[in-house]
């Protein structure tokens, strides 16, 4: 019940805009002349006269229910209006009472709308009956929001603050993995084509499912569609490894795989805990300018972010544009061998990672930290690997008692870059490796630091060809800082405090090269120029004799300057003193 003109007590004004001193209002039913009454009170227990009479500034209390014909005459009996009135309150908390409010945005060109259409720019899933009180399954009314924004285009489904419990879809369709077919009902949310699901952030909004054999969000063919804002909750745990492989999000192409899509996509502020596969998993179709930002996993069974690019339809695209940042992986791998806390395929670009406590779940297993993937053949997907892709700022740490299980940099890819970060506690901190198909080839590694590798800090493969690495740094490894069993590799100002630092097969000493680099007690040479027109060439090191070596390679000669000419005698002005293979001193005249 509220006040017809909703302030209870109402003045009524006459023509001139004058108060109506001792005018009367007259109600009646809309359209009749059956009198209708108000009250004075809003629990109508006391009712008005009718008509009613307006004191002497034009004021009456009023208090009515539903619609009325409200006739103002002034103290003569002269009409002033005649007009329809109603409940405002009423009408206002109906279902179309949003639609008789006005709303007129700031600023120059707006046009007026209803409250309705602009409430209407946000779908909410509690607007579909959805709960969030982590008691009611609100899966059937998430999905209700999101088919009705797939029904018109696409647009966000927003998740308010809340838990919002969900379980196995409800829907009988079949979806494609690369392939193999993949029922709705083993996911929970079917988040279709260009439907967004934003949540009010990782803190306040929780997507939760208690079944550790269901994929909390199955994203279908996703274009330039976001997942932002929401914690995802598993039912995984690492104590019951095979009581499910849910993922956290997942990619999926359309039945029979006439549809691979996952472009212009991100995700966002997302933490993903408890799944027994994937925390996110692009599985399918070549991922496309998509970002993957500000997220953590925690806890899962395979990788922490799996990264593949697979299109059948399309072999000759590229899956490019794509990088992640601020990524945070613990605990991986719980039950899948060679699980990574990010693996790659594709093109990325990966910025600000942490990937640390794994390794130790289980002795049988073998991890790694992050994956640039070996090569393969054009029946699996993309045959250009990671080729370019990068990896820079990170720190990945193995958990203790990890031991030989445990890889932190991988790469079987061409032209990747990785830098600026530290390894612990790996059996390889950096490894470039390689199979039947091909090797890893112009790998660039700056600024990485090794520690406590449980075999070498950095290992080049056989078949790995021009590796090159600068401004590294081995400690503590167990049986080598370096070790080099490729072609062309190369390590310019790189240190290593262990007694074996560089560690070389006899096939790659011919073709490496080591520039100013501390291995060992003397490293190299210093190339100074102390004063003007004087440039000096000193070895360096702590050794307190260190004997300054110049060795050409086959037919090659040392050359000073000019080519030495013998003819005829001239004058002596000096001589320089070599040390023979024998160990003995030779004078070399210099002459005029």
């Amino acid at each position: 019940m509220a006040s017809i003109l909703p302030n209870g007590k109402t003045q009524f004004i006459d023509q001139n805009g004058k108060p109506l001193a001792y005018g009367t209002v007259t109600f009646y039913a809309p359209g009749t002349t059956t009198k209708k009454d108000t009250w004075q009170d809003q629990a109508m227990t006391q009712p008005n006269t009718n008509p009613v009479v307006l004191d002497s500034r034009g004021q009456a209390t009023i208090w009515g229910s539903g619609a009325y014909r409200q006739v103002v005459a002034d103290k003569f009996g002269v009409v002033v209006w005649d007009q329809v009135v109603t409940d405002l309150s009423g009408q206002l908390s109906d279902s179309g009472g949003s639609n008789i409010v006005g709303f007129l945005q700031a600023g120059t060109g707006v046009v007026s709308r209803t409250a309705q259409d602009k409430m209407r720019d946000v779908v909410s899933a509690k607007d579909f009956g959805a709960k969030g009180d982590g008691i009611t399954d609100d899966t059937v009314a998430i999905q209700a929001a999101i088919d009705w924004i797939d029904s018109i285009g696409g647009g966000c489904v927003k998740l308010p603050r809340g838990t919002y419990l969900v379980s196995a879809s409800r829907s009988t369709e079949t979806f494609s993995n690369f392939g193999v077919p993949v029922a709705a009902n083993t996911g929970a949310v079917l988040l279709r084509n260009s439907v967004s699901l934003e949540g009010d952030g990782r803190d306040n909004t929780m997507l939760k499912c208690n079944d550790p054999a269901v994929t909390l969000i199955y994203q279908i063919t996703p274009l330039k569609a976001r997942v932002s804002g929401i914690a995802l909750q598993g039912g995984w745990s690492p104590s019951n490894p095979n009581a499910g492989a849910g993922n956290g999000i997942f990619t999926l192409a359309t039945n029979g795989g006439t549809l691979y899509r996952t472009t212009y996509c991100t995700w966002r502020d997302l933490i993903i805990t408890g799944v027994g596969s994937y925390g996110i998993g692009l599985q399918n179709g070549y991922p496309i300018g998509c970002r993957i930002e500000d997220i953590i996993v925690d806890t899962t069974g395979a990788d922490g972010l799996d990264l593949k690019a697979r299109d059948p339809n399309n072999p000759n695209n590229i899956p490019w544009g794509n990088a992640t940042n601020n990524i945070f992986v613990t605990n991986h791998g719980g039950r899948v061998t060679g699980s990574c806390g990010i693996d790659t395929r594709g093109i990325w670009n990966h910025k600000n990672v942490q990937v640390v406590n794994f390794g130790a779940a289980n002795p049988a297993f073998t991890y790694v930290g992050v994956r640039f993937r070996t090569k393969d053949t054009a029946a699996s997907g993309y045959v250009g690997i990671a080729n370019y892709s990068t990896l820079d700022g990170f720190l990945i740490w193995a958990a203790a008692g990890a031991g030989a299980n445990a890889q932190g940099v991988v790469s079987g890819s061409d032209a990747c870059r990785v830098s600026n970060g530290t390894i612990i506690n790996c059996q390889y901190s950096v490894q470039l490796t390689g199979n039947s198909v091909g090797n890893a080839t112009k790998t660039t590694v700056t600024g990485v630091t090794s520690i406590g590798a449980l075999a070498y800090g950095f290992f080049v493969g056989p078949g790995c060809v021009d590796s090159i690495f600068m401004g590294c740094n081995s400690s503590g490894s167990v049986t080598a800082g370096y070790r080099d069993v490729g072609t062309y590799s190369k390590f310019i100002s790189c240190g290593a405090d262990e007694s074996a630092a560089l560690s070389t097969s006899t096939g790659s000493v011919s073709s490496q090269m080591v520039d100013n680099c501390t291995f060992g007690t003397d490293w190299g040479v210093s190339i100074s120029s102390p004063t003007a027109g004087r440039v000096d060439v000193v070895p360096r090191g702590t050794s307190s004799l260190l004997n300054l070596n110049l060795s050409p390679v086959g037919g090659g000669l040392v050359r000073f300057n000019a080519p030495f000419n013998s003819t005829g005698d001239v004058p002596c002005t000096g001589n320089m003193v070599f040390q023979d293979t024998t160990g003995a001193q030779r004078k070399f005249m210099i002459c005029a």
